[in-house]
């Protein structure tokens, strides 16, 4: 049975995987010397994860996805509960690393180990994030929803 909501919701984590992907391999051509930071470009990058994601996908899953899932089983509370709190944090995890971007732009150098490291750390908490919701949710959402 094809679920179009999940579809949906695939196909946006495949288009937020594509720009995490584009953010890191950037950052460590950087750190390998292959490449020359763009503020601007990470700038534009860290923008469209704020609006993207924070502003558009995650309150669809909230207040569909999430909200249906409840009313049909409580097997999913505790992972809802989770991934909830995770979209509730990442308005801060977003300013930490929009504020690592401009520490580093004005360091140089010297601030791209800081910036590396938090850019990493929302890379994979993010994958992480898209992975549950994608192994752990869909499965519950196939079983209890209806296509």
């Amino acid at each position: 049975m094809q679920y179009k909501a999940l579809d949906m919701i695939h196909d946006e984590h495949r288009a937020l995987a594509a720009m995490l992907n584009g953010m890191r391999t950037i950052a460590t051509g950087i750190r390998d010397g292959r490449m020359k930071v763009d503020f601007a470009l990470y700038a534009a990058m860290i923008r469209y994860m704020e609006e993207v994601p924070e502003k558009l996908h995650h309150p669809k899953e909230n207040e569909y996805l999430f909200a249906l899932l409840r009313l049909r089983t409580d097997a999913a509370n505790p992972i809802l509960a989770r991934l909830e709190a995770e979209h509730q944090a990442g308005s801060k995890r977003i300013h930490a690393l929009r504020t690592a971007l401009k520490n580093y732009q004005t360091a140089g150098e010297a601030g791209f180990a800081a910036f590396f490291t938090i850019l990493n750390d929302y890379v994979a908490d993010e994958w992480q994030h898209m992975n549950t919701e994608e192994h752990e949710i869909f499965p519950l959402a196939r079983q209890y929803l209806l296509p």
